[in-house]
This record gives C-alpha cells, structure tokens and sequence, in this order.
C-alpha cells in the first residue's frame, strides 16, 4: 500500500504541501538560528498557510543549514518528507511492523533525536521515523496496526531541531546489511533510489 499523510495523521483536518527551505529563505528577514526560532517561523508559516504541512523529500536546504555539519560534504538534499506538528503528536502506522533498528542521540547540532526503523517485511523499504522522544519500542517487536510507535519530542531531545517528524524510506535491498548508526537524513540527488519518496512507494 502506499502511504498518505493522511493515513498517517488522519486526526489533523488538513495539510499543506511546502517547500520548507524556500519557504523561509523568502519569508524571513535572516536565517534562524537554533531550534527555538526555527519553530517560531514555521509556527508563522502555518498559521499564514492556514493549515499544517509537510514536504521536503530531495528537497535542497543549503540556504537552511549553510555552516552546518552538511557544509563540508554539500549533502544538503533532504532525503525524507518532514511533517511539522507540535510535541506529544503519536505516530502510527496502518499495518502491522517488526522494529528493525532504534537508535537514540541528542546532538549539539542537527540530529536525530529518538529514531525508530520499522518493516511490513522482508520485500518492502523499511520506514525510518525520526525526532521522537526517548521511549522507544525494542528491536525485534512486533508492533500492531495504529499502535502507537512514538511521540514527537522537542529540543533538545529531538536531536535539538524544531518540532517534527521526519519520515525517510530506505530500499529494501539495502535493510539487512545497512549500518544503521551512520544513517543520515541528508544526502545527495543521486540516493534518490536507495531513500524514495515515502508516499510514493509501496510499503
């Protein structure tokens, strides 16, 4: 099946799509500076779109995180979709899943904060959610359709970013053998194969 945004958070009434670095690069006097006034603009943009929102996926965010870690490499291409919703926001899925990886790290910069990896099965991608808080299910469990995976968390325990989630596929070829505590949620236009879109792949 394919997911949706709104088979994800079917209590939200209505989303917007965005592109998050042009959103900011066109609406903000300067760059924001830490995780506090990165919210204060999304929390601007949302109540100017009227609604919540997502995107991002192969999104480029040099203008946003321009003197970051990404800068030495220029991975700058977001390699998952973003869903900017508040703190205590559950995540769940419509299926049933096996937890492949968690991994857990508050950074000084950008991070991942709480991180869960999930499969249906051996033939689709795993689904990677990241920026959760710290109560995170075990490897191994098998988790039941709608059952609660994680809550959104806020900084500094998100990785120490602005409130959401970020939703990242990985091939399902590339599962077994991928060294998940190197995975990043940032990359280059070529991985587009390895990390597709989330709402556009089978899972």
């Amino acid at each position: 099946m394919l997911l949706t945004i709104q088979t994800l958070f079917p209590q939200v009434p209505h989303f917007v799509e965005v592109n998050l670095n042009e959103w900011l690069r066109t609406h903000c006097a300067a760059r924001p500076v830490g995780a506090p006034a990165y919210q204060h603009a999304i929390d601007r943009m949302q109540a100017e779109l009227g609604a919540a929102s997502f995107g991002g996926w192969m999104e480029q965010r040099e203008w946003m995180w321009s003197g970051s870690y990404m800068e030495a490499e220029k991975n700058f291409t977001h390699l998952g979709i973003d869903v900017y919703l508040h703190k205590g926001t559950p995540v769940q899925l419509p299926f049933p899943v096996r937890v492949v990886d968690t991994f857990y790290k508050k950074d000084d910069e950008v991070g991942w904060g709480g991180r869960v990896a999930v499969q249906r099965d051996a033939a689709h991608p795993a689904i990677v959610l990241g920026h959760l808080e710290t109560n995170l299910p075990k490897v191994g469990a098998v988790l039941q359709e709608n059952e609660v995976i994680g809550r959104l968390a806020t900084w500094p325990t998100n990785g120490n970013v602005f409130e959401h989630l970020h939703i990242q596929l990985v091939r399902a070829e590339l599962v077994p053998t991928l060294d998940w505590q190197e995975l990043d949620g940032y990359g280059f236009p070529s991985q587009a194969l390895d990390f597709p879109h989330p709402f556009r792949t089978e899972v």
